[in-house]
């Protein structure tokens, strides 16, 4: 028996800090924010049906990121007395009915309050993921590989539709999703138990982190998520405002994502060997000079803003997770870190719909730019902290 695989009883486990293992818990939260990589797509296929503007486009986003949002925050309050195996089985069904709804009933009437009811389920399951995630022995390589499954298949699926769009209905969107959760869905009988990682301190003050570390590494994940979703989401409107094809900017948007995929590759091969505070403030001074690239109106510049921001963000965002999931042992903190993600994702292209007003992009691109830059500001603190107490390795309280 090696060490990537386990047996209990009569089924087949595997073992929980395994690679196999690893893989599948990445997908299960890949699964449940695939819809935020779809993201430009989405807004570009609503557009094109003639029932929404790029503004209300950008609304039903956000109301199912806003969904998201509530969802994590409400398993965030349960998810340590609930059997998660049953809850992931759950909210995937809820999550493959939802997006069949969206298909037969698809009107601009109902896709809001189908979206909202998409965006409670996949926040909780989010929500249930980073609970598990965090018990890991690294949780930073299990949160790069999510970031690269979603990137990769982001990109992918955002170069193909972008092309078939025009021809094809916003339908295929709903059903790739559908058949990603479904997919997800056969593979969670493989997992095996994650039990909360045992103390370290007996004293119930020293079992976590303060809640000044906590809250500004929870602020800093909204921001973080704010400025990067804020960016990406308007990312393919902004080329066809720059006067770009449409096949021009849909396939940079989708290579982007596949270069990001290998940035977030790299982080789950690298982890934590210089830290957390010296990767996450370099990479988002990087990340806030690319997104800023997205003003000028030149294809070359379009094209570095979008690699250099894709590849940053898959690095940096692993990083601000893990730091949330490593103020506490249960995996509560990183469970609140999901809402914290969704509510970022969420309340950055909400408020960006309205700045957009006539089409004012170049707002837009400084609100994502500042959002950022005050990201990395405020992680540095909760990042310094952790690095004092294990530079190298998770820390356990």
């Amino acid at each position: 028996m090696t060490d990537a695989q386990i047996q209990q009883g009569h089924r087949f486990r595997l073992a929980k800090n395994g690679l196999p293992a690893s893989l599948v818990l990445a997908a299960v939260q890949m699964s449940a924010i695939l819809y935020s990589g779809l993201s430009p797509v989405i807004i570009t296929g609503l557009t094109q049906t003639g029932d929404f503007t790029t503004e209300t486009g950008g609304y039903v986003f956000a109301i199912n990121m806003l969904g998201n949002t509530l969802g994590g925050l409400g398993m965030a309050t349960i998810v340590q007395r609930i059997n998660w195996r049953i809850a992931m089985v759950s909210l995937l069904l809820m999550m493959m009915a939802m997006d069949a709804a969206s298909i037969l009933w698809g009107g601009q009437q109902s896709l809001f309050a189908l979206r909202a009811l998409h965006g409670l389920a996949s926040g909780a399951l989010v929500a249930v993921a980073l609970t598990i995630i965090a018990r890991t022995k690294r949780p930073d390589r299990v949160l790069a590989l999510g970031t690269a499954l979603l990137v990769s298949l982001g990109g992918f699926f955002t170069i193909a539709l972008t092309k078939f769009l025009p021809d094809y209905s916003i339908d295929t969107v709903w059903t790739i999703l559908i058949v990603v959760s479904g997919i997800v869905l056969l593979l969670l009988p493989l997992l095996g138990e994650y039990p909360p990682i045992p103390y370290k301190h007996t004293d119930v003050k020293q079992q976590r982190a303060s809640i000044l570390y906590i809250v500004l590494a929870l602020v800093a994940i909204i921001l973080f998520q704010a400025g990067n979703m804020t960016a990406y989401v308007y990312s393919i409107e902004l080329g066809l405002n720059h006067q770009f094809s449409q096949s021009f900017t849909g396939t940079v948007v989708g290579l982007s994502l596949w270069a990001g995929a290998l940035g977030a590759v790299v982080i789950a091969w690298w982890s934590t060997r210089m830290g957390r505070m010296l990767p996450v403030l370099v990479l988002l001074v990087v990340m806030t000079c690319a997104v800023s690239l997205l003003l000028v109106p030149q294809e070359a510049a379009f094209a570095v803003s979008l690699f250099g921001a894709s590849i940053c963000y898959a690095m940096v965002f692993p990083y601000l997770m893990a730091i949330a999931s490593e103020m506490d042992n249960t995996g509560t903190i990183a469970a609140i870190g999901s809402f914290c993600a969704s509510f970022g994702i969420a309340a950055g292209p909400g408020f960006a719909a309205v700045l957009l007003g006539d089409g004012a992009y170049g707002r837009v691109v400084l609100f994502a730019a500042g959002s950022l830059a005050a990201s990395g500001l405020i992680a540095l603190l909760p990042a310094r902290m952790l690095d004092r107490q294990n530079l190298k390795s998770r820390v356990r309280w």
